[in-house]
């Protein structure tokens, strides 16, 4: 997929002469559009205190991910933030539009789950083991540098149970106008399992870089 390989990101980080990472390079980008974008690593999250689930943004935009309410905490550890099904992440937006992307290890998934909504689960990147509904949006799944876009909710929950170890997933063009919170997760129905790093992409101020952010995310979650 033109845009999306992780070859282009290093080649574009060596015509650069940066000498970055792409996640240097990604929160370069980040911090240079400002609005609504976030990185987070969700192994440096903290679990206390009021928000109780707490991930700041390594950007400079200051776009936390938190977490508050009794039984939707996820659990923090060296390997990233554990969500059972009524755990999320939120992130406070004014509307827009939003690439989603998440380093993601699956755990026991159930029959269907959510890794991205709204905040009332209206527009959702949802996965099924029975329903073959198209996707509300484009997502794609690497495991190790390796995959392409799945076209429907089983098809996401079939790559969920083929994955050997962490996936990457993105969703793109995600439709949050009228919305005042974006969630990794679900209020009820996330995908359980371990998430350890999390891109937020505001597809609006990233227009004139926008494939280019799409793949640094992609390989700076990979890593």
């Amino acid at each position: 997929m033109p845009g999306f390989g992780f070859g282009a990101v290093r080649g574009r980080a060596r015509r650069r002469g940066s000498g970055l990472t792409a996640q240097g390079l990604l929160i370069a980008s980040m911090n240079a559009a400002g609005g609504q974008s976030a990185l987070h690593d969700y192994r440096l999250a903290t679990v206390s205190g009021v928000p109780e689930f707490l991930s700041a943004d390594l950007t400079a935009n200051g776009n936390d991910h938190y977490a508050t309410a009794a039984g939707t905490v996820p659990t923090v550890g060296a390997g990233g933030a554990t969500f059972d099904a009524n755990d999320s992440a939120r992130q406070a937006i004014s509307g827009g539009t939003f690439t989603c992307v998440i380093s993601f290890t699956p755990g026991a998934l159930g029959t269907a789950g959510r890794f991205f909504s709204d905040q009332g689960g209206s527009t959702a990147v949802i996965y099924s083991s029975s329903n073959t509904s198209v996707l509300t949006a484009p997502v794609y799944v690497y495991e190790n540098g390796v995959g392409g876009i799945v076209a429907t909710r089983k098809d996401l929950y079939d790559a969920m149970v083929a994955a050997s170890g962490e996936v990457v997933i993105m969703a793109t063009g995600l439709d949050f106008t009228a919305d005042t919170e974006l969630l990794v997760g679900h209020t009820t129905a996330s995908g359980p399992g371990v998430y350890r790093k999390a891109a937020i992409i505001d597809e609006v101020t990233h227009a004139a870089t926008l494939a280019a952010d799409r793949a640094l995310a992609l390989e700076a979650l990979a890593a």
